[in-house]
């Protein structure tokens, strides 16, 4: 086992050597034209979201307060390499809280969600009026616990309360600043939670997801040159586009393209302020 990781330790630094596309790729993503920093995200803000699953009547969840922390690896470009235009991405550990007590007072309408995972958050900042206003496609998994007593009179509803479900975000919108380290998100939510989970066919689901949405880094300078101006906007809009698709796919069956069962999804729109060290 030793011998065959050496071997592929020397590989990838063989490619490295050259000025092949893994180079490319590794320096695009880790050369000096980037500013690389710690970061500590606080955010607090206000969601409504609506379940969906098969049989089960519309169900109105109370509007969530949510308190979010963040503690990640941040890049962000020196130099616009697009016209008023700069890269930013965030990789991330966090842990959330929604809950709709200070909302609803009634005891049988209370939400409370816990939430923590990993994400990765990544898009382009423009600059407008002198405000880098950025575009945003933020993607999570995660382990989540929800306690709402309204679900616990539906069977399927049920499998989802007071127990830890693994499961997926997909997040989409913009960043508008309001201080130097202050700003103000507006996003649409997209979630999944699994309640048969099976790490294999998801892995092979994450897999092709994460190749679907990477594959235009590889070629970016060609992509650059053909689309001009418009490639930041036309990136973030395939990227959302794809994470959509796969999300309302995955609704109906969880680890597509896999066989999989329905999962409890979950979309809405959310407002937040952000605070970033």
């Amino acid at each position: 086992m030793k011998l065959i990781c050496l071997i592929a330790l020397l590989n990838i630094a063989n490619l490295a050597a050259n000025d092949g596309s893994f180079a490319a790729y590794v320096l695009k993503l880790y050369d000096s034209k980037y500013t690389s920093s710690n970061k500590v995200n606080l955010d607090f803000g206000l969601s409504e979201l609506t379940p969906t699953f098969d049989e089960v009547p519309n169900i109105d969840l109370p509007i969530t307060t949510a308190i979010s922390l963040k503690y990640g690896f941040s890049r962000i470009t020196k130099k616009l390499f697009y016209k008023n235009f700069s890269y930013h991405s965030f990789e991330y550990a966090f842990i959330e809280n929604r809950n709709s007590h200070l909302i609803r007072s009634t005891t049988d309408n209370r939400l409370n969600i816990w939430r923590f995972g990993f994400g990765w958050a990544n898009g382009y900042s423009k600059k407008i009026l002198s405000k880098d206003i950025e575009l945003v496609h933020d993607i999570n998994i995660n382990w989540m616990k929800t306690r709402y007593p309204n679900f616990s009179n539906n069977d399927n509803l049920s499998k989802f309360i007071d127990k830890w479900r693994f499961g997926s975000d997909f997040e989409f919108g913009i960043n508008i600043p309001v201080h130097k380290d202050i700003r103000v998100e507006l996003r649409k939510i997209n979630s999944l939670s699994f309640y048969n989970f099976k790490m294999l066919p998801w892995f092979l689901g994450f897999g092709l997801d994460n190749l679907l949405q990477r594959w235009p880094d590889l070629i970016e300078e060609e992509l650059v040159s053909s689309l001009n101006e418009s490639f930041p906007i036309i990136l973030w809009a395939y990227r959302t586009f794809v994470s959509y698709s796969i999300y309302k796919l995955r609704e109906n069956n969880s680890f597509w393209p896999s066989k999989g069962i329905q999962s409890l999804s979950s979309s809405g729109f959310a407002i937040n302020l952000r605070f970033s060290f």
